[in-house]
């Protein structure tokens, strides 16, 4: 088989390995917290509103232009938006590979079952809400670096053009990536440099660094832009000691704690749920098997290649420093979402040990093929936790929408929802807002209220556990119990 037609079936079988992933609890999307005020109260509105009077655009400004004006598009059809972005992070995916494939770094199969399939982050590249940023950046900052890459390769002066013009675009989703793609065309730029010796080259730093600098500057300028706007001017250097603390205490529970329960309890769980369907399940699991198995057979002539003296440095910085917006603000606040853009990092870090273990190709389809599968079933797991916290959300929303009186509908009071205790539909991992109800705070049950009623009308809806303390005057006060139905009348 000619190594081209090896890479692309690779490539292809990788795809639809991803799609499998998305798809496993069937063609649909199942939203969650921001998702129904980014995509379904947002559109209600005029986008001006939105961007200017909400200010939606004073942080990750192209992110948030494209939230009413083309996901909310999908509103109706949520599942067309996640194939969109998940064809995005494919590409983005692959034109990774590519670039570090041309860099002597070559991990390919080992790339695609990481960063498409392992279930740490899953929250970054599915719920939309967060893959809108993470994943449509990280698409503008690796085709960036490798316009870049091919300029040096073809000496072709034009390229220069569209590597701008995407450098640029991939500093306007999420700061995190922002510094992603400033490392690796910096990286790449320095490289070929040196190796070419066209040490004049060196003035196209000017480009990222002008893109960091403009970024900086606009989210001084909007600062004061709408209710939003403070959010971009929360950086801070004080207590940095204090913070750095926290921030290593964080990244070290997600890459223990967090990777474990996602993806070994996850394993586990994702079982369950595939058994739990004698039919759709156990279809789903005999693809993943037959996916797992093509992935496996094909990445047995990939030979892997890495060195240690060029992947450790770009690892270790790329794992790292794209954290860094993280140590800038007040409350340290690392998600599993947060660390998506790191595994690329962690992918080239551990290159050199891949490639040193896999040497072998039967080692080699062997872990190919248990990543594949033990990821695969994980991520069957976390689209299930999905599916019964979306469930679960629309079932008390449509019990708590039913009790409210006209001057909620037409925004003349409040509501307070007074919650037997804390909602929540049972998952492998607990940690922060992963997988939330809309009900554990008030934006989010208030944004939901709103998008489930088409109606941006409806004030602030905040759930409590108890009335102590709580002004009720004016507002309309309903009651939650423990078999989740609602009355305007305390249950005893």
């Amino acid at each position: 088989m000619k190594r081209s037609k090896l890479i692309y079936r690779c490539d292809l079988l990788f795809g639809l390995t991803l799609l499998l992933k998305i798809f496993s609890g069937g063609i649909t999307y199942f939203a969650t917290l921001d998702d129904y005020i980014q995509y379904g109260s947002y559109p209600l509105f005029d986008p001006s509103y939105v961007f200017f009077e909400i200010g939606t655009v004073s942080a990750r400004p192209l992110a948030s232009l494209l939230d009413p004006t083309l996901w909310g598009a999908f509103r109706n059809h949520m599942w067309v938006a996640l194939l969109l972005i998940s064809v995005v992070y494919f590409f983005a995916c692959l034109l990774l590979d590519r670039i570090l494939t041309d860099e002597g770094i070559k991990i390919t199969p080992v790339l695609y079952a990481v960063c498409l399939l392992l279930p740490l982050t899953f929250e970054g590249t599915y719920w939309i809400s967060a893959s809108s940023r993470v994943v449509v950046g990280l698409f503008f900052a690796v085709l960036s670096v490798r316009f870049l890459q091919m300029h040096f390769k073809h000496k072709n002066n034009w390229l220069l053009l569209p590597y701008a013009i995407s450098c640029f675009l991939s500093f306007g989703f999420y700061e995190s990536v922002m510094i992603f793609s400033g490392i690796l065309q910096l990286f790449v730029l320095v490289k070929h440099t040196i190796e070419q010796k066209t040490y004049r080259k060196l003035w196209l730093m000017a480009i990222p660094a002008v893109g960091a600098i403009s970024l900086l500057i606009y989210y001084k300028l909007a600062s004061e832009l709408g209710a939003l706007g403070s959010r971009a001017s929360g950086f801070s250097l004080s207590g940095l000691g204090y913070r750095f603390a926290d921030f290593l205490s964080q990244f070290g529970y997600i890459f223990s704690a967090g990777l474990i329960r996602t993806t070994v309890n996850g394993f586990i769980d994702g079982f369950r749920v595939l058994f739990a369907s004698p039919v759709w399940g156990l279809s789903i699991l005999a693809a993943i098997i037959i996916l797992s198995a093509g992935c496996a057979y094909l990445s047995r002539k990939h030979k892997l290649r890495a060195k240690v003296n060029l992947c450790v440095p770009l690892g270790l910085c790329l794992t790292f420093l794209p954290l860094l917006p993280n140590l800038l603000v007040p409350d340290v606040w690392l998600t599993y979402r947060s660390i998506a853009i790191c595994i690329p990092g962690l992918c080239v870090l551990l290159a050199p040990l891949a490639a040193y273990l896999l040497q072998n190709r039967y080692a080699r389809m062997a872990v190919i093929f248990a990543m594949v599968f033990v990821f695969s079933v994980g991520c069957v797991n976390e689209v299930a936790t999905y599916k019964k916290v979306n469930e679960l959300d629309n079932r008390l929303l449509d019990e708590v929408i039913s009790h409210l009186d006209e001057e909620v509908l037409s925004g003349e009071k409040n509501t307070i929802l007074v919650l037997p205790h804390e909602i929540a539909a049972e998952q492998t991992s607990y940690y922060k807002d992963h997988v939330k109800s809309v009900f554990y705070t008030d934006w989010s049950l208030t944004g939901a209220v709103r998008a489930k009623t088409k109606n941006n009308a409806v004030k602030n809806i905040t759930p409590v556990y108890r009335l102590d303390g709580v002004d009720t005057e004016g507002k309309l006060i309903l009651y939650m119990d423990t078999t989740y139905h609602v009355t305007e009348e305390q249950y005893e």
